[in-house]
């Protein structure tokens, strides 16, 4: 590089004005002004500044207020109404409503169909073995089985979005199916099995609609992976131990239901040992070692070779069905056996409206599951694909499915987990709701035990705003603020304090933060930072000279702004910033809390910062009368902003050393001696 180069880079560098980090304003001399103070951002300075000056010097503007109901309202009913207003979108609408007349013109027939083919004969013979056991549990004929295999997919091929989804029998809801016949028939025993399961389908596809009508997929959000993987973990045991009685050859055992039905159950298995049949039991083990051997042995083999499944469970039933009719194992040695399984498909039937009243706590819990488990695989498997499931759609078509299936004799349908799910890890923070999840459905009862889930879910996500953490932020290498506990190179700034508290401020957890305050200003009394260090000119300021500034100063502001004005506060050497980015929501008890903090340590001689508040909690504050009693200017859009500006108040007033003594601290008789605004 040329001399010349080199010094024309040296003026322009001195032209540029110098940028200070947040480390360099506060450890700069007491001349420097804000004026000479310099913010960094991405690259980019300003001047350090309060909230008001931030809005005015980038032009904020506060969006129209508008009934937040009126709105949804609007917007729900623009849904509905928009699609009638012109043929092409009604045509969009359509293709959206009924998603096969979008994708089955596009279908690549020459390079899909095969893998679709294939894919589908091997999801169909997993049906079958499926439909036959599970229709067992919903204590239905094994044909109710396979019906409910075909229907509900049959209609969801023309409404669904999502590519993988397989409805047909799923374990979990065929048993809670059977809990809700059971119950029905001990109360109306002339009632027949597939006529409350057909009704028990209609009153489930009906709230299916209703949420997808009132579009309230974002209820599956409150079942999280923890709540909806528990629940189906226990639930399995539940249906592992139900098949128990087949498996042994049990011809009675006690009927158990309420809570610890499972145990008791259990023990009824273990004292009936002397009753089991032998025949029944030989064929169970043979067939459960041939699945274990041909599964986790054979199977890992053969797709070195083939790239489908082999349908071992299908090969069972095929076998099992053959051994069973040449050895005549039911004359001859009392092996119980599905019997007679009707040809074609059925007629069409109405279910009972009347029967509703006493199906839809049944309905509501199977309607949850379904929906949740649904929903989570769609969007799961659409992920990791890379296509898109539209959660309202998914709703609308699992509606129709088992609405338009209620009327050929079925019971509820839903997505497989066992066929399309693989079970998501979690962080230790939400263990505490899978085991309660599971331990509420495996003691107490499945429906029940769904129930017991949600409320501990909902329960802990109460209490974590209830008793939510708070922090004392420090400054990471001259750049961002963090925790400083989990960091260890950080830098206090003497006389200043910066708490932070991950919460939304409610009427449920005031109590809890203004004591996290006090704690965090306590701490902070105890630390070297709470005293300011001397300047070399502070030893030129006495106390009465800081003394008279400080009355001066707010005498005068007092007068100036009248008695309805809140003071912004600028001379006191002490500064609290609470960091408002965790707050979310602030209520009228929270508001009040901030207010009461503020008082309090005003009379302690510490001035108070709000840095980084969401524009929505700012309004919340002007609507609240707030800024009547706190002062706009207290306010910062950042805290870096903030804590400029306090190290700059600290310079400005020659920062003499001020210990805080309860009863004798000079500083707060001067400030409580001033009316508060």
């Amino acid at each position: 590089m040329s001399d010349e180069k080199r010094s024309s880079i040296k003026e322009k560098e001195k032209e540029q004005p110098k940028r200070m980090s947040i480390i360099e304003v506060a450890g700069g001399s007491e001349k420097n002004k804000r004026k000479d103070s310099i913010i960094e951002m991405s690259g980019r300075t300003r001047k350090p500044m309060n909230q008001l000056e931030f809005d005015k010097e980038f032009v904020y503007e506060k969006p129209e207020e508008e009934d937040e109901f009126a709105k949804v309202a609007k917007k729900f009913l623009r849904s509905y109404y928009e699609p009638f207003t012109s043929l092409p979108r009604f045509k969009v609408a359509l293709f959206d409503w009924i998603p096969i007349l979008k994708w089955l013109p596009q279908y690549n027939w020459k390079d899909d169909i095969i893998y679709d083919l294939m894919g589908g004969l091997t999801v169909g013979v997993m049906h079958v073995p499926q439909g036959i056991a599970y229709a067992m549990l919903a204590k239905q004929s094994a044909v109710v089985g396979l019906y409910t295999s075909l229907w509900p997919s049959l209609f969801y091929m023309f409404f669904g979005t999502s590519r993988h989804n397989s409805l047909g029998s799923f374990a979990v809801v065929s048993l809670m199916t059977g809990l809700a016949v059971s119950d029905m028939l001990e109360r109306y025993p002339s009632l027949s099995p597939v006529l409350i399961s057909t009704s028990l389908t209609l009153l489930i596809g009906i709230i299916e609609l209703l949420l997808a009508f009132f579009k309230l997929s974002f209820l599956t959000t409150y079942f999280s992976d923890q709540v909806v993987s528990g629940f189906t973990t226990a639930a399995s045991c539940h249906v592992f131990s139900s098949q128990l009685n087949d498996l042994f050859g049990y011809r009675s055992l006690p009927s158990r239901s309420g809570p610890f039905n499972l145990p008791l159950h259990l023990y009824d298995i273990v004292v009936s040992i002397p009753q089991l049949h032998v025949p029944t039991l030989c064929l169970s083990v043979s067939v459960m070692i041939f699945l274990i051997v041909t599964k986790d042995y054979v199977a890992p083999q053969m797709k070195k070779y083939i790239s489908f499944p082999i349908p071992f469970e299908l090969m069972v039933v095929i076998l099992s069905t053959i051994v069973s009719y040449a050895f005549s194992l039911h004359e001859n040695y009392g092996v119980r056996i599905v019997d007679h399984i009707p040809v074609g498909l059925p007629s069409m039937s109405v279910p009972s409206l009347g029967l509703f009243p006493k199906l839809i706590t049944d309905a509501l819990g199977i309607a949850i599951i379904v929906v949740a488990i649904h929903i989570s695989l769609a969007k799961m498997f659409a992920k990791k694909l890379s296509y898109e499931v539209e959660a309202g759609q998914e709703l609308f078509a699992l509606g129709i499915s088992t609405v338009g299936s209620s009327f050929f004799s079925v019971y509820p349908a839903a997505a497989s987990l066992g066929r399309t799910i693989v079970n998501v890890e979690t962080g230790t923070r939400t263990q505490s709701i899978w085991l309660m999840a599971f331990l509420s459905t495996l003691l107490i009862n499945v429906t029940e035990g769904l129930i017991v889930s949600i409320l501990y879910a909902l329960f802990t996500t109460i209490a974590r705003e209830q008793w939510p953490r708070w922090h004392l932020l420090g400054n990471v290498g001259g750049t961002e603020f963090r925790d400083s506990e989990r960091y260890r190179e950080v830098h206090f700034f003497s006389g200043v304090c910066i708490f932070r508290f991950d919460s939304p401020l409610l009427f449920t957890n005031v109590e809890k933060f203004k004591q996290s305050v006090n704690k965090a200003y306590r701490e902070w009394e105890k630390s070297h930072e709470f005293y300011v260090l001397r300047k070399e000119r502070s030893a030129l300021l006495n106390w009465e000279e800081y003394e008279n500034t400080l009355h001066h100063y707010m005498e005068s502001h007092s007068h100036e702004n009248g008695p309805s004005q809140a003071d912004p506060d600028v001379m006191l050497s002490r500064h609290f910033i609470i960091d408002c980015s965790g707050f979310t929501f602030v209520d009228y008890m929270g508001v009040s809390a901030l207010k009461e903090v503020y008082s309090d340590m005003r009379n302690r001689g510490i001035l108070v910062y709000f840095a980084a508040a969401k524009a929505a909690v700012r309004d919340l504050f002007e609507s609240s009368g707030f800024y009547s009693f706190v002062a706009k200017e207290n306010f910062y859009p950042t805290i870096r902003d903030a804590v400029a500006i306090a190290k700059e108040r600290q310079n400005e007033l020659g920062q003499p050393q001020i210990k805080y003594e309860k009863e004798h601290d000079r500083l707060s008789e001067i400030i409580s001696s001033q009316p508060m605004h």
